[in-house]
């Protein structure tokens, strides 16, 4: 990542994605370049997509407003990098109410293993939290950050709105 300009990443002798650095991380292609640029990985997580003035994705209890205007039918996967969700320190101060199952600090930053909505995340964050307490927290995940793919993990690339 640190040294090219372009990357070919394969899988199994097929191309699945050639671009820039930043576009292997910012837009992949699909579920298996996600997953395999980035550390800790693209949080993936399956569900569908319910229409109406603002498109939802939803995930048994997850419910996630989209920022785009999608009619796509049939199962959808959503992916969230790790550190483009945003951890409070407070219940009710995000979105979403997590439960802290691990964490681990590594000095610039704390890796939360997390279950949102019956959910399970990995979110990567600069908020320093006492590692014998704050087991519950609060967590948003900012639409920016959305990452929508096809049910054979395939990017969904939709005009954002």
């Amino acid at each position: 990542m640190t040294m090219a300009d372009r990357i070919m990443l394969m899988n199994d002798g097929r191309i699945e994605q050639f671009a820039t650095p930043l576009e292997l991380y910012d837009r992949p292609s699909n579920t298996f370049v996600g997953s395999f640029v980035g550390s800790p990985p693209i949080n993936l997580v399956e569900g569908h997509i319910v229409g109406g003035s603002i498109a939802s994705f939803v995930a048994g209890e997850l419910s996630v407003a989209l920022p785009m205007d999608i009619s796509h039918d049939g199962p959808v996967t959503l992916g969230i990098r790790p550190e483009d969700i945003i951890v409070h320190k407070n219940v009710g101060d995000g979105a979403y109410p997590a439960n802290v199952v691990r964490s681990e600090c590594t000095g610039d930053r704390t890796i939360l293993d997390v279950s949102v909505a019956g959910t399970r995340m990995l979110i990567a964050s600069s908020v320093r939290l006492d590692q014998n307490g704050h087991r519950q927290i609060s967590v948003d995940l900012p639409r920016d950050g959305v990452h929508l793919f096809d049910s054979d993990g395939n990017r969904l690339n939709i005009a954002r709105a």
